[in-house]
């Protein structure tokens, strides 16, 4: 064989390898696994809210919980997850499906975003329209993130969270570092959700009794959307904001998370949120 022929060859496919890796996969990491988006630098970062929209008795959901759980691995804590039952596919059924663990917010989303009529499992990244579409099938979920990942962030969230085990309140802290000028009305809002729940979920296999649900909406003390908390806002400003609200004593608190969000008013896309685990009093 020509020698010159074989240089090509081995250029072109030495080429071919490199350009055929997937850049969206692993955006974070090295080859041995060990970088990954880290919100303890002293640089703020961009927290990209995936609200997944789920029901115990769609056997399709936990593939798409499955998603999620590899989009969250892979952009670390840029990705904040939740997952909202809703609609039919999670009403209670006999003694299979007893619990019922749909929330008003959930159910106020579904109407306004029309969720269920689309078909479950459906996602929201960060209510922000991708591709002409708000609503985003799971094989979509990444690419969304990752553009928005691409993104400076706008804000810097503070959080402080705690609970009261023995008045069963939680209390919330929150001091928002405004990044650059934000010229519409703002939004604050709040999801309080629990992980590690053991409950019956319909999968492809069939009933799993003990399915472990992952980061279940349980409480918008805020409602679906937030309330406002600025006309408007320029950089170098800080808005501050407290919150206080009952705990349901069915909840588990080691297991509770309080996520917070701030939106604009006007189109609903959250341009920055934070989460925190709950510090138990």
């Amino acid at each position: 064989m020509n020698t010159k022929y074989t240089f090509i060859t081995l250029g072109l496919l030495l080429l071919s390898v490199l350009y055929s890796c997937d850049v969206i996969d692993k955006p974070l990491k090295d080859n041995e696994g060990n970088t990954c988006g880290d919100e303890n630098l002293p640089v703020p970062i961009r927290k990209i809210l995936i609200e997944d929209y789920t029901g115990q008795k769609c056997n399709n959901c936990p593939v798409a919980a499955e998603t999620l759980h590899e989009i969250k691995n892979d952009y670390c804590d840029h990705i904040i997850p939740i997952a909202l039952h809703i609609g039919s596919f999670a009403a209670p059924a006999g003694s299979y499906f007893p619990n019922d663990y749909r929330t008003d917010a959930g159910a106020e989303l579904d109407a306004f975003y029309g969720i269920e009529n689309i078909g479950l499992p459906q996602g929201l990244v960060n209510r922000r329209m991708f591709e002409d579409n708000t609503v985003l099938n799971k094989d979509n979920w990444r690419a969304a993130a990752h553009e928005l990942f691409l993104l400076p962030p706008d804000a810097d969230i503070q959080l402080i969270v705690e609970i009261d085990t023995v008045s069963h309140k939680i209390l919330a802290t929150a001091n928002i570092s405004v990044l650059s000028d934000l010229n519409f009305e703002l939004n604050f809002g709040a999801y309080l959700a629990e992980d590690s729940i053991i409950s019956p979920q319909l999968t492809h296999s069939g009933i799993v009794k003990d399915y472990v649900h992952r980061h279940m909406l349980r409480a918008a003390p805020l409602g679906a959307f937030g309330q406002s908390i600025a006309a408007s806002a320029k950089q170098g400003d800080v808005l501050q904001k407290t919150l206080t609200f009952d705990a349901d004593t069915i909840w588990n608190p080691k297991h509770c998370e309080l996520i917070l969000f701030l939106s604009n008013s006007a189109t609903g896309e959250i341009i920055q949120a934070e989460s925190e685990k709950l510090l138990i009093k």
